[in-house]
């Protein structure tokens, strides 16, 4: 019936952005002379850009604050997963208009990455009893990283991550 094949479109589409983020970091490791290693903050600008463009007809406020950094293809192929869900859900999720705010800076020897989705309700609960595909791929692409991530308890959804580069 009509629900299924709602819910078939969804999956779909998530994995299309999914398999969308390692397209983009493949075409850039194309353009570079060193293939071991990806400038970040170009790749995650078009990997937001194609990211929102390809789940929504919708305006999407995306602040990106992005430090200039290269890291490793294995641990760009990670993080690119996870900003990927992160801004389908905030997409998927937001009742207003959605928008984000994704930063990542470099403190030495590690990268911190924060991202905050501007929907207010968010639940901290709920989304520890979350067992999606989307949760679940976070928290494995997290621990690929060897990652500390944080959901913080507040109004908003707000996670962090800190790993080695």
């Amino acid at each position: 019936g009509r629900l299924k094949d709602e819910q078939s479109k969804a999956v779909l589409e998530k994995s299309q952005s999914r398999i969308q983020a390692i397209s983009i970091l493949n075409r850039s490791l194309y353009e570079q002379k060193d293939i071991s290693q990806v400038e970040l903050s170009s790749y995650l600008k078009e990997l937001s850009h194609d990211v929102i463009n390809s789940v929504t007809d919708q305006s999407v406020e995306g602040q990106l604050n992005l430090e200039a950094m290269e890291i490793g293809v294995d641990q760009a192929t990670s993080l690119g997963l996870i900003i990927n869900e992160l801004i389908v859900n905030t997409i998927k999720h937001s009742v207003v208009a959605p928008g984000f705010d994704l930063t990542i800076v470099r403190r030495e020897n590690r990268l911190e990455l924060s991202y905050v989705d501007h929907a207010k309700g968010f639940s901290l609960r709920r989304y520890e009893q979350s067992r999606s595909f989307g949760r679940r791929l976070i928290d494995l692409q997290s621990r690929q990283l060897k990652a500390k991530a944080e959901v913080v308890d507040s109004d908003q959804f707000e996670f962090k991550l800190v790993f080695s580069l």
